[in-house]
């Protein structure tokens, strides 16, 4: 009779290691379902929004140089601003006056609200307020529309 019991236990954890084993598989395959459905609907763009960048980059660089323009307030915000017209290296120069590009003037203006807090960080961190706007700089202009 104890070797009955002993069996029967057996056997019941076997059958629960059994139905945990097929739930983990039935979980991971239903992660790549999902991985790979979005993966197939990235590839087709039916995950794009659209308007959306659009949107966000005339939020940051407005077509019109009106007073209350987010560039009329960078260019008079930030000594020796950019102007606001968009020189680009389009015309296949050897130099492009990066400087006095529009995006400059957005990533300069920000660079200029943010000093206090770069300066801050600096003096606590014991790094160069320059090198850390060396990384802030290339972070911000990759959200900025590329100039034709």
């Amino acid at each position: 009779m104890y070797a009955n019991s002993v069996t029967c236990s057996t056997v019941k954890i076997l059958k629960i290691v059994k139905i945990l084993a097929v739930a983990l598989v039935l979980i991971f395959a239903c992660i790549g379902l999902l991985f790979t459905s979005v993966f197939v609907a990235m590839q087709f763009g039916w995950l794009n929004v659209r308007g959306s960048i659009e949107a966000r980059n005339n939020s940051i660089l407005p077509t019109s140089d009106s007073p209350g323009s987010l560039m009329a307030l960078i260019a008079n915000a930030v000594p020796g601003g950019p102007a606001a017209p968009d020189l680009s290296c389009a015309d296949g120069g050897a130099t492009c006056a990066w400087d006095a590009t529009r995006e400059w003037g957005v990533v300069a203006g920000g660079l200029a609200k943010d000093l206090p807090v770069i300066e801050r960080v600096a003096r606590e961190t014991g790094v160069s307020p320059r090198l850390i706007a060396a990384v802030v700089v290339p972070e911000q202009i990759r959200f900025l529309p590329p100039t034709e």
